[in-house]
């Protein structure tokens, strides 16, 4: 009996200091929740300034990251380079491993046909080299400032790629040249009309060439033995003005001077009534040139003559710079 009493007195207590043990707990849950209450606003409210930091940066960001617009176009400008460039090395390469897959076979005479080929490539590319070279110091030597730009390629609207063998830029001037590396004798004629010479019509209708080393031309007619390179310059200058004006409107009234560049040391230039023909395109050869002058001289000339508004330099330089091969300033 009296431990069953005493069992019953530790039971209560045990049960009573439970008791007074959940309440002590829940008194000092119940003066902590405020804290945490106004804690955890504190945090929230720290969380919020981060987001909006955040959020202004990244708007920061996107208002300074290039539209897709302009990304699209470098992406196309790159291309074009680029592809230019793999033109080159391509054909190179291909007249390299023809040469010595042939070689290992007994067929001299395709290798030595190909060898020529191959030279011939050669040689205008280095021909290309010198003649920007020549190009590059006469302006210079002239006192110019400005750019050249070598082996210009674009593509116009109607999706055909064009190129431009040189193109200067200065300050009075933007000029189209066409190089053309033709040896011997280069006949530049119009169609004869009433006074013209007895040897322009004897040309005009018994126009035999006396063998590989003469071209014969005619301006404006289209059974002429070669193409007019003048009129090839001057559709590949409407071409530049229309692409340049699609960048920007200021190109609009951009006026662009042609000239054919006659670049082999072999080349010996006759035109007939020089005055008609050079109001449309100026003709000039590298070496032999019949208006007894240096491409400097002429440069210099064509550079005072300030036949339309001041040129912005930089900005042509800026819209045609990524699509040249070579880029000179001077």
């Amino acid at each position: 009996m009296e431990l069953l009493l005493l069992a019953l007195v530790v039971l209560l207590t045990l049960t009573l200091v439970g008791l007074v043990f959940f309440y002590m707990q829940w008194k000092k849950a119940s003066a902590s929740t405020p804290q945490q209450f106004e804690s955890l606003a504190q945090n929230l409210a720290l969380l919020e300034g981060r987001l909006h930091g955040s959020n202004s940066a990244l708007l920061q960001q996107v208002k300074n990251t290039p539209s897709i617009e302009k990304l699209r176009e470098a992406e196309n400008q790159l291309a074009e380079r680029i592809a230019a460039h793999q033109e080159l090395e391509a054909k190179v390469l291909e007249q390299t491993q023809q040469i010595k897959k042939l070689e290992s076979l007994d067929d001299r005479a395709e290798v030595q046909r190909l060898t020529k080929e191959l030279a011939s490539f050669n040689r205008q590319l280095s021909t290309e080299q010198y003649t920007r070279k020549t190009i590059l110091d006469s302006c210079k030597e002239a006192g110019l400032h400005g750019v050249l730009l070598t082996n210009l390629t674009f593509t116009t609207s109607d999706g055909v790629r064009r190129q431009i063998d040189h193109l200067i830029i200065t300050q009075n001037t933007v000029l189209v040249i066409e190089n053309k590396y033709w040896s011997g004798n280069i006949w530049h004629l119009k169609v004869p009309h009433k006074g013209s010479s007895p040897q322009e019509a004897l040309i005009h209708h018994r126009a035999t060439p006396e063998g590989p080393k003469t071209n014969i031309y005619f301006e404006e007619h289209t059974d002429s033995y070669a193409v007019s390179p003048g009129k090839q310059a001057r559709i590949q200058a409407v071409h530049l003005r229309n692409y340049l004006n699609t960048q920007s409107p200021l190109h609009s009234k951009l006026f662009i001077e042609t000239l054919v560049l006659f670049s082999h040391a072999n080349s010996y230039y006759w035109q007939s009534n020089l005055r008609a023909l050079s109001q449309q395109t100026t003709y000039f050869s590298l070496h032999n040139s019949a208006q007894g002058n240096s491409l400097k001289d002429f440069l210099l000339s064509m550079n005072s003559a300030k036949k339309h508004k001041v040129v912005n330099i930089e900005e042509l330089h800026r819209a045609l710079q990524p699509m040249a091969l070579v880029n000179d300033r001077f």
